[in-house]
């Protein structure tokens, strides 16, 4: 059915129409393009309006529609990963707000965008509000939060669903992955979720301990055992009995002291450093690494018997750069967490800025992100990050690499305009040169997919998500 006159055809359905959408959890509303409500649902009013339910559709003011609205030019938008190609919802983004009422706090996810009509009758504008603070699906990232890791990655939360069953076992975990990542998290879940829960996680950083120091410090040493050690001290395994022993960095453990250690994960037994006398325990040991033991095994530089002994249940942590989805996930939790700390809660984020953090291939993980954020927050100007708040890193990166041009240089280094071409004028000609373009190549591959934008992603190696980012960079889109 053509839809010449929206009002008229949405009071015609009106009354099926109220029914349904205010049987549904999630808030809906519904404007024309002048900002007139057409519709609004009580769930949206308690979310976001002034949580009068018994107001008409006029409870929330053209000041709040306005805001609402509004916040697609702020930074916590995403594209909607999940859209299929031609739905309604292609254009629209995701915004966390967190709305206080009263002494409460409420995180709220907005859908916003906007759904054109048939026959050139113009738009209208949607918002649909979900309510974050009280879902409990197994997969909502504030659970994952509580567990100790932040995620919507189907990889990570493969990974994070199967931890109970590794956690109930005793067998020894080796954790795998970048420096960042967040293997220590993981392994504080698995002692959180095992019956050794009650009993002491001891954490060791084997490359922050000196190499002749090591021995000692892992199983203890008798007075007298070496120059300085002048009472008995008990080592890390047998601060351990009865928990787990996270081993982190592995792979720097010299090697003479391997088989020892071997030892005492395979037999649950050692001597301390001076001692004959045996000391029995009973310790999970989990490690974790950034290197390729295997590698390190070939070189002859890690035991293989150790090796083996360790990977019982290995676990290899994605880097950051493989999850994309988590990056405004990531960026909500660490801007939440640095209000809490102090910093100013009124600091948004522009669109390009957001951009440059999407694409920037983050080789520090998480633990660079946590920092990249709260240096944007010191160099916010005028209380929003854009691109020359954020770590120089990130800014060379979008700079010198295969996807210039979100930023000004000119600005970022006091260079009139007409002193040097803008690095989007720096970008290969869509109709010449040796190479082609990244819009060359985005352009073939949508052709290729014949407009279908998963299966052009596919093609080019990257996900939907980043593929309409850089669609709208290049005024693809």
């Amino acid at each position: 059915m053509g839809i010449i006159d929206h009002k008229l055809d949405l009071a015609a359905i009106n009354p099926l129409f109220k029914t349904l959408i205010s049987c549904i959890s999630d808030g809906v509303l519904i404007t024309d393009e002048d900002g007139q409500v057409l519709c609004l649902n009580d769930a949206f009013k308690q979310m976001l309006g002034d949580g009068d339910t018994t107001a008409g559709d006029e409870s929330i003011n053209e000041s709040e529609l306005a805001r609402i609205f509004s916040l697609t030019d702020r930074s916590t938008c995403a594209a909607l990963s999940y859209a299929s190609p031609g739905s309604p919802l292609d254009n629209f983004v995701r915004v966390t707000e967190r709305v206080r009422q009263g002494n409460s706090t409420r995180d709220v996810d907005l859908l916003l965008g906007t759904i054109p009509l048939e026959q050139g009758a113009g738009h209208l504008k949607v918002a649909i509000s979900q309510d974050r603070t009280t879902r409990k699906t197994p997969d909502a990232p504030h659970t994952l939060q509580k567990q100790g890791f932040i995620t919507n990655d189907r990889e990570m939360l493969s990974i994070i669903s199967r931890l109970k069953q590794i956690a109930d076992s005793t067998a020894p975990v080796l954790l795998l992955g970048e420096s960042g990542t967040g293997k220590t998290q993981i392994a504080r879940m698995i002692h959180e979720q095992s019956p050794r829960a009650k009993k002491p996680l001891v954490e060791v950083n084997c490359a922050a301990i000196p190499e002749q120091l090591l021995e000692s410090e892992l199983f203890g040493h008798v007075k007298g055992a070496f120059t300085g050690a002048t009472q008995k001290r008990k080592g890390r395994f047998q601060a351990a009995h009865g928990g787990t022993l996270l081993l982190d960095e592995i792979g720097e453990i010299p090697l003479h002291l391997q088989a020892k250690l071997l030892r005492a994960i395979q037999d649950q037994r050692f001597e301390p450093v001076g001692s004959d006398e045996t000391v029995e325990v009973d310790v999970r040991v989990i490690s974790a690494t950034n290197q390729n033991l295997r590698d390190m095994v070939n070189q002859g530089t890690f035991r293989a018997d150790l090796y083996y002994r360790l990977a019982v249940v290995p676990i290899r942590i994605p880097p950051l750069r493989d999850r994309v989805g988590d990056i405004p996930l990531l960026l909500k939790h660490f801007c939440t967490d640095l209000t809490d700390r102090g910093y100013p809660n009124d600091v948004a984020c522009t669109p390009e800025a957001m951009r440059m953090m999407m694409d920037y291939p983050w080789p520090g993980n998480v633990r660079e992100m946590l920092n990249a954020v709260e240096h944007a927050y010191i160099c916010a100007v005028d209380k929003a990050v854009v691109p020359e708040s954020l770590p120089q890193d990130i800014r060379h990166f979008t700079i010198a690499g295969p996807y210039s041009g979100l930023i000004d240089e000119n600005a970022l280094y006091g260079r009139r305009q007409d002193d040097t071409p803008s690095a989007r004028d720096a970008l290969p000609s869509r109709t010449g040169g040796d190479q082609p373009s990244p819009a060359d190549e985005i352009v073939q591959a949508l052709s290729t997919a014949g407009g279908n934008k998963s299966a052009a992603a596919r093609a080019l190696g990257i996900d939907r998500t980043t593929l309409w980012r850089r669609m709208r960079k290049f005024n693809l889109a």
